[in-house]
């Protein structure tokens, strides 16, 4: 049985805290500057450019080209409630009758006045990953997707190796050699 040292459980745990960090920042990095994405608007998927703010509390939306994008407020994060993918996908999506592959970058971010909801579809599945899992980690949900937990995990065995490798640094040295070996 593999019992796992308890000092070094913590360091894993606050790497994966980090490392969740990190990945954010990553994906930031995409959002800040817009990712088109498909929105249903009127029964008919519209395309349009999408980007959050640098301080990640407020999603816009723009139609027009990148040199003459005029940004208008979608929603405040704060005002939305939750975030629903193709496996939990509301009716109001099924009813528009995707096909199964853009079905399986769909999602649907519900407002907290019970009435407004927004639904997406990603170009690729790694918008997808992307706008959902930033979105879950902004509304203080847990990063769900696959690639993402992938990430994560791999950020954090390398932040574990890392600290494994700055406490070996940290040995005590050794002791100066006796001056004679006489141990009588």
């Amino acid at each position: 049985m593999n019992k796992e040292k308890p000092h070094l459980r913590i360091i894993k745990e606050e790497n994966h805290k980090e490392a969740e960090g990190l990945l954010l920042e990553q994906n930031c990095i995409i959002l800040y500057e817009g990712t088109k994405l498909n929105i249903v608007e009127k029964g008919k998927l519209i395309a349009k450019f999408f980007k959050i703010s640098k301080d990640r509390n407020e999603i816009f939306c723009s139609e027009g080209k990148n040199e003459q994008k005029q940004w208008v407020l979608l929603a405040k994060i704060s005002n939305l409630t939750h975030l629903e993918t193709e496996t939990e996908i509301s009716t109001a999506l099924k009813s528009k009758k995707l096909d199964s592959e853009k079905a399986k970058l769909s999602f649907t971010l519900y407002h907290k006045n019970g009435k407004t909801f927004y639904d997406f579809v990603a170009s690729t599945r790694d918008d997808f990953v992307v706008w959902v899992d930033s979105l879950r980690y902004l509304m203080g949900e847990k990063m769900k997707e696959n690639e993402s937990l992938q990430n994560i995990e791999s950020k954090v065995n390398l932040l574990f190796q890392l600290s494994i490798i700055e406490l070996e640094k940290q040995t005590p040295p050794l002791p100066p050699p006796p001056l004679n070996y006489n141990f009588k």
